[in-house]
């Protein structure tokens, strides 16, 4: 029997597109497919989203191939207004957009990628800095005091994690122990969805 060893690393010095950055940047192709409006053809998506990233054929070709099944929907509201839902041929598509259209962690990423650098990549790093930081900020109100109490760097870190969170507020999400618990179920779900949209990326060669 043969045994062949794969070393750390091995996926990126063959140019495999498996990191994370390769990751958000997916993602923020992906829902441009779905956010755009019903205007926008397929030569301006290639154009704006594609042309100068750095990726492979592959992937880029099967962007392309699900943009060209695009089904735009208009949807009129009770208050007058409207707004367009789009789905496409490509059903390992729709359901990570499903996954990671609201996701906060996959906004508070993004973001950090802008803040930190291009290549900023450890997602890991950064779960536990929002964990420790909740924890410090519920020890504060189990002891009678408040999230002022916690370490500047952990109120940073709590005041960037839910501006990109579409459930609760500051007041809301840290006001109380119920507070901090509920949004920690919220970030919990929206990490579940995260991972299983990693999977679907990871196995993108079944698509």
């Amino acid at each position: 029997m043969k045994i062949l060893l794969i070393g750390n690393g091995f996926d990126l010095a063959h140019n495999l597109p498996t990191s994370y950055t390769d990751f958000l940047q997916f993602c923020q192709k992906t829902r441009q497919i779905y956010s755009s409006s019903e205007r926008v053809q397929l030569s301006q998506y290639v154009h704006d989203s594609l042309d100068d990233w750095n990726i492979n054929s592959q992937i880029k070709d099967i962007l392309k191939d699900t943009f060209k099944t695009r089904t735009c929907k208009r949807i009129l509201h009770e208050d007058g207004s409207h707004s367009t839902k789009v789905t496409t041929g490509n059903n390992a598509l729709n359901e990570l957009y499903t996954l990671i259209e609201e996701n906060t962690w996959l906004k508070y990423f993004i973001g950090q990628t802008e803040t930190m650098g291009k290549n900023w990549i450890d997602f890991e790093s950064e779960i536990s800095k929002v964990i420790q930081a909740l924890d410090s900020a519920r020890f504060q109100l189990e002891c009678g005091g408040s999230v002022n109490g916690t370490e500047k760097n952990e109120q940073t870190i709590l005041i960037n994690i839910v501006k990109n969170s579409k459930e609760g507020s500051l007041k809301s999400s840290y006001q109380d122990i119920e507070g901090i618990d509920r949004f920690t179920n919220h970030l919990n779900t929206d990490l579940e969805r995260l991972i299983r949209a990693l999977e679907i990326w990871f196995f993108s060669k079944t698509w």
